[in-house]
């Protein structure tokens, strides 16, 4: 799907709610996060590049989330747009669908593409571990 498209078949379907700098922030905020949680994780990143969206850029280009889960973006505008209005169960519902058209892309990817070995996740909480030359039980450090 392509910015145009997303674009479009909002302003088609619920006109007047949010003004298209509004809709492009959101979806660098999806394509943001997207990128960098997902395809700078994995392999093939290169192959991939991102900038937010303006109002002067192209709106020819494609997204970053590929069909089927393409919705995603659609049901982040609606969800964004309810909640800026107060619309609470309109908003929950479109919630719900974003949240599990994210986690159905997110295994899909995951699927498609192979994680990055070595991970920069590092223990924040290291277990002690005394000197290895230390000859006691028990050691205290000189003081």
């Amino acid at each position: 799907m392509t910015l145009a498209e997303v674009l479009e078949r909002i302003d088609r379907e619920r006109p007047g709610e949010s003004t298209e700098e509004e809709k492009l922030r959101w979806l660098s905020q999806v394509d943001g996060q997207w990128y960098r949680e997902m395809v700078l994780t994995h392999e093939g990143a290169e192959e991939t590049t991102f900038a937010p969206y303006t109002t002067d850029g192209d709106k020819s280009v494609a997204l970053l989330i590929a069909p089927p889960y393409d919705e995603v973006y659609i049901h982040f505008l609606y969800m964004q747009t309810d909640q800026r209005l107060g619309e609470i169960d309109r908003y929950n519902n479109d919630a719900a669908l974003y949240n599990q058209g994210m986690l159905e892309a997110r295994q899909a990817y995951n699927r498609e593409h192979m994680p990055l070995q070595g991970s920069r996740l590092r223990n924040i909480f290291p277990i002690y571990d005394p000197p290895r030359d230390s000859n006691c039980l028990l050691y205290t450090s000189p003081s």
